[in-house]
């Protein structure tokens, strides 16, 4: 059997919090056939995967939504909103503030709250630049 259904389950439960051994029992193997297999198949470990899972989730949500970053964070699994925010800017470069204000959908809800992160400017300071370019129409964006 391919991972696929093990994928499935995995981004259907983001809000849980998942381990290596929840995740191998569904898939009815071992912690390290089910690392060897990941690998194989995604070049990410089973964790790698459901973090890079989560944190698409958290970017669809900033950039449809308007949930606040609090929720947005027990939605997707995180452990608190401040562990949302570590990662997100980690594997992003920018803070969920920041990019709900630059992808925000024009004339959706996003990008009406704050992260309530109170986070300084981006790296670089490139959050002028982002602000900048921001198209959404919402007087808050």
């Amino acid at each position: 059997m391919g991972l696929e259904p093990t994928l499935r389950w995995m981004e259907t439960h983001l809000d849980r919090p998942l381990t290596l051994a929840d995740i191998a029992a569904h898939a009815r193997t071992s912690p390290s056939s089910l690392t060897r297999r990941f690998l194989a198949h995604t070049a990410l470990s089973p964790l790698q995967y459901l973090l890079r899972a989560r944190l698409q989730e958290v970017r669809r949500l900033l950039r449809e939504t308007d949930i606040p970053v609090e929720h947005i964070a027990a939605r997707t699994g995180f452990t608190s909103p401040a562990a949302l925010r570590h990662h997100f800017r980690a594997l992003t470069d920018t803070t969920p503030r920041a990019y709900r204000r630059v992808h925000c959908a024009p004339g959706g809800d996003g990008c009406a709250q704050e992260d309530g992160g109170g986070a300084g400017p981006d790296r670089g300071g490139r959050a002028k630049q982002r602000e900048s370019n921001n198209s959404c129409p919402k007087p808050s964006c």
